[in-house]
């Protein structure tokens, strides 16, 4: 069966950059996975810093070009040529079923001008600039868009929550969402760790290590952190005390000036803190670094109120570790409280206690490790990616030849 995978910016930085850039490549290797023929057609690679499967030398994926001349933020003219090509001079084998990952221009051209069957991806891309999550997020879309997103046969969204904003935004369209949550079992994510004192070198080698990942923004509430490794030594008996150590790592954009004003805002308080030097921050977080920090972690935290995307929970899971999160967000969607994470109010003292109770309680910490690591296997792996969206595509292939009448 033959897959086009439709990307007009794939300007790829590394496996493990931007997750609108993640999901086209996780599908299209679990297609190809399940034997079907792919090809991504796309408008810009890096072809020195990019996914092994699509690299010029060695990539088992099918890489085309379309539009590569234009200039890169012309999405939506990219979007029209690109479809306009696969329209009238469509790749060998001709394509059944079309991925898109770009401007919903082209599930209106495909809709007119042929008969593929459309899949199109939403990221709320721009949601990730915001400085604050609600419980009440939505976007508010330009009037083409409103009225081409009903031609894509599937809509796919990658999050429970991502899947309430877009019924929140699109409340005129009344149709099942598909859900299907990136995987990190590829890519960088399948590299060996490093040493854990080439990131903290002052870390003591029996050291109970809590991690916190995000943005430097507000929203990440990096500070509810601090106040909770403030309580879970006040509330520790003197030998735990020195042992227990706090890092909170991001990747800092340094043209944003709040974001720079946020890290050094943080940086003074943890100074002013008797506990200041058993603080790290981290100002950039390579992905071998977070998987070195979760690995020797006791439990990763997550502060953040309302964050609708999975990345840092399924990277956790990935690695076994128990998650103290604020109940809200993907985490409530995600998480099983005290099965398989631990939901709490974003109370500082209920964050200490839930620490405590992981460090002085190794049953619970193996328990929670395990429930994690299986929740994982079965519904984030990148097995179950391959899994889900086959057979979706099997679903719409199905459907095309039921519409299609037999001939004797």
């Amino acid at each position: 069966m033959k897959i086009n995978v439709k990307k007009s910016k794939e300007n790829v930085r590394g496996p493990d950059t931007r997750r609108h850039v993640k999901m086209p490549h996780y599908l299209a290797t679990g297609l190809k996975e399940y034997g079907h023929k792919v090809t991504i057609m796309t408008s810009a690679l890096d072809t020195k810093n990019c996914f092994p499967e699509i690299s010029p030398t060695h990539g088992v994926l099918d890489v085309k070009y379309s539009a590569s001349y234009l200039p890169r933020n012309w999405y939506f003219l990219k979007a029209l040529l690109m479809a306009l090509r696969v329209c009238f001079f469509p790749p060998k084998p001709k394509p059944e079923v079309i991925i898109l990952d770009t401007n919903t221009v082209a599930l209106f051209i495909f809709s007119k001008l042929s008969r593929y069957k459309t899949i199109l991806l939403t990221h709320f891309s721009a949601i990730k600039e915001l400085d604050f999550f609600t419980n009440y997020l939505k976007v508010t879309p330009d009037l083409f868009t409103a009225t081409t997103l009903p031609y894509a046969n599937e809509i796919l969204v990658e999050t429970e929550c991502l899947g309430d904003i877009f019924k929140r935004s699109f409340p005129n369209i009344e149709r099942e969402l598909k859900y299907i949550t990136p995987c990190v079992d590829t890519g960088l994510w399948k590299e060996d760790c490093t040493d854990i004192h080439r990131i903290i070198p002052d870390l003591p080698i029996a050291a109970n290590l809590f991690a916190v990942f995000g943005p430097y923004k507000k929203r990440s509430n990096f500070r509810l952190a601090l106040e909770a490794f403030e309580n879970l030594i006040l509330i520790s008996e003197e030998p735990l005390k020195d042992k227990y150590h706090l890092v909170i790592g991001g990747n800092c954009n340094e043209t944003d000036t709040d974001q720079l004003i946020y890290y050094d805002e943080l940086i003074d308080i943890a100074k002013e803190k008797q506990f200041g030097s058993q603080v790290t921050f981290i100002r950039q977080l390579p992905t071998v670094y977070q998987k070195t920090l979760l690995k020797k972690s006791a439990a990763l935290l997550i502060p953040a109120k309302h964050d609708p995307f999975s990345d840092i929970i399924v990277a956790a899971l990935m690695m076994g570790k128990p998650i103290i999160a604020t109940n809200s967000g993907f985490a409530k969607k995600a998480l099983t409280h005290r099965i398989n994470g631990i939901l709490l109010d974003s109370d500082p003292q209920k964050f200490a206690a839930a620490m405590h109770k992981i460090v002085v309680n190794p049953m619970v910490q193996m328990f929670i490790s395990e429930m994690s690591s299986d929740l994982y296997r079965k519904e984030y792996s990148f097995d179950c990616v391959a899994r889900k969206i086959n057979s979706l595509i099997q679903k719409q292939i199905c459907r095309e030849s039921l519409k299609t009448p037999s001939t004797l």
